[in-house]
Parts: C-alpha cells; sequence; structure tokens
C-alpha cells in the first residue's frame, strides 16, 4: 500500500490490481522447470491526488515484474523489476571433504549448478505456494484486507514513486 501521500493531500483515486501467471505458465515453471513453488501473486497500485494547485500521481508495486505508470499516454514513471544478470553458482570443496588429506582444500564455483537462494529474483520465486501442494486458488481472497504485499503468496512491495 502507499502510505507516502501527505495528509494535505486530497486522494482522487486510488486503485491495485492483483494478479499472477495462468495455469500454463504455473504447469511449465512447476513440471518442466522443476520450481519448487507456483507462481506468486503480484500487484500494482495507482493513487491520484491533489494538493488545491496540481495533481500527483503516486504508484508502487511489487518487486517483480516492471512497473509502469502512464499520465495522457505518456509514460511518467517506472520501477524496475528485481532480477539476476548472472547466474551464482554453487561452491564445491576440492578434494571434498571426505578425502583425508593434510594442507589446504580449494574452495571453487561448480558452473553447471545455481545456487537458487543467491538469486536476486529467489524472493520472488519462492513467495508462491510450495509446489507439492494445490495453487493456491483465486478465490481465496476474497474479502482479504490489510496492506497487500501481506497476503500469502504475494510478492513484497517496492518504493513507491511520486510525479511530478
Amino acid at each position: 500500500m502507499i502510505t507516502t501521500i501527505p495528509a494535505s493531500e486530497t486522494v482522487l483515486v486510488d486503485g491495485i490490481i492483483k494478479f499472477r501467471a495462468g495455469a500454463n505458465t504455473d504447469r511449465i515453471g512447476v513440471d518442466s522447470v522443476k520450481c519448487p513453488y507456483h507462481v506468486p501473486w503480484v500487484w500494482c497500485e495507482t493513487a491520484l491526488t491533489y494538493d488545491g494547485t496540481r495533481f500527483k500521481l503516486y504508484g508502487r508495486g511489487s518487486i517483480f515484474p516492471t512497473h509502469c505508470w502512464y499520465l495522457d499516454g505518456a509514460k511518467v514513471a517506472t520501477t524496475n523489476q528485481v532480477g539476476d544478470i548472472s547466474f551464482p553458482s554453487t561452491v564445491s570443496v576440492w578434494p571434498p571433504p571426505s578425502l583425508p588429506i593434510a594442507g589446504p582444500r580449494l574452495v571453487i564455483p561448480h558452473p553447471l549448478t545455481i545456487d537458487v537462494h543467491a538469486l536476486n529474483l529467489y524472493p520472488v520465486l519462492s513467495k508462491g505456494a510450495p509446489a507439492s501442494g494445490p495453487q493456491t486458488s483465486a478465490s481465496a481472497d476474497a474479502g482479504r484486507t490489510g496492506p497487500v504485499d501481506m497476503h500469502p503468496n504475494t510478492v513484497e512491495g517496492g518504493n513507491a514513486v511520486v510525479r511530478p
């Protein structure tokens, strides 16, 4: 939720949309990619205020995907999604600890094994319901209240943007 709107501004519009990828994308993630989580919920909020002299646009959304806000057909704000530009590798110790040797061991990256927990994207992926069970139904959120980023299986929020 956007919590940075000053009391001196009148909120004219405040809307939020919460969504997630569909069943086909979820099935690919769980069955083909072997992701241990179903796709999570993501969200985007927009508020328009008036302070007596000018309008202000506020936006806030989950840390994934990228969000863009438009006013009169022009993009006025963007927040980029969290992501990775490389895949962190797990490390291996050579020789393995099971071999009794005297002297130092080498700690080297294992290039074929991604350290999933070290990914910047892991906080997004891990928010989904565990793949060992069913995907959370859309109706499970009916009537849910409170900050959207505190809802179960929902990605955390990023920073708010304000224009102008």
